[in-house]
């Protein structure tokens, strides 16, 4: 203890040492107390800087093609077994993995997955090159106003997994919600078939 002493101590200036060849500054990291966080949402990760999510599926050179056509970007890895997209302007890694379980996938526990758009005129033009490509879709472009106003379009991809396409609604665009809240679809002749009567 005696020798460490003699060897390093601080000065009068916190971010000052003596060290055996003369006094030196040192950075120290800020360290924050629970409290000084109170109220505040943290994020679990520091510097976040890609999204990578990895998902199994029922046919790999399909569910490729598709990802393909949806991402606009060719795999950056191809095998056998997986391959891989990266798309920077969305901070995206995606994997797409071979089904070796030899059973079904389960397509309900992945509710499904989320890309937004710039605008309206986005998801419109994202319904037309979906239905150009043969997607299937789910819900054609609608505006929902319940929970979270958005300009929305549901397709499903090859594995059967729901991809929503959407945007958020402008200011101007809020302040014309009907009072009913009922669903604006976008695209003329997508409304929902009115429901048979019953004679």
């Amino acid at each position: 203890m005696l020798n460490a002493l003699r060897l390093l101590r601080f000065t009068d200036d916190p971010d000052q040492v003596f060290t055996p060849t003369g006094i030196k500054r040192i950075t120290r990291q800020a360290q924050t107390s629970p409290a000084q966080h109170k109220g505040k949402c943290m994020s679990m990760i520091a510097s976040p800087t890609e999204f990578h999510l990895s998902i199994r599926v029922s046919d790999l050179e399909e569910s490729t093609a598709f990802y393909t056509r949806f991402l606009g970007v060719e795999p950056k890895d191809r095998t056998p077994r997986f391959s891989t997209f990266i798309a920077p302007e969305l901070r995206l890694n995606l994997v797409l993995l071979v089904n070796d379980s030899g059973k079904p996938l389960d397509t309900y526990s992945l509710y499904h997955i989320g890309l937004g758009v710039r605008d309206k005129a986005a998801v419109l033009e994202s319904y037309f090159r979906a239905k150009a490509n043969g997607t299937p879709i789910v819900k054609p472009p609608r505006t929902t106003w319940r929970g979270t106003p958005l300009h929305e379009l549901w397709l499903r991809d090859p594995t059967g997994y729901g991809i929503e396409v959407y945007a958020r609604l402008s200011p101007d665009e809020l302040a014309s919600m009907p009072a009913n809240q009922e669903p604006t679809y976008l695209v003329p002749g997508t409304e929902p078939s009115a429901a048979p009567k019953h004679v």
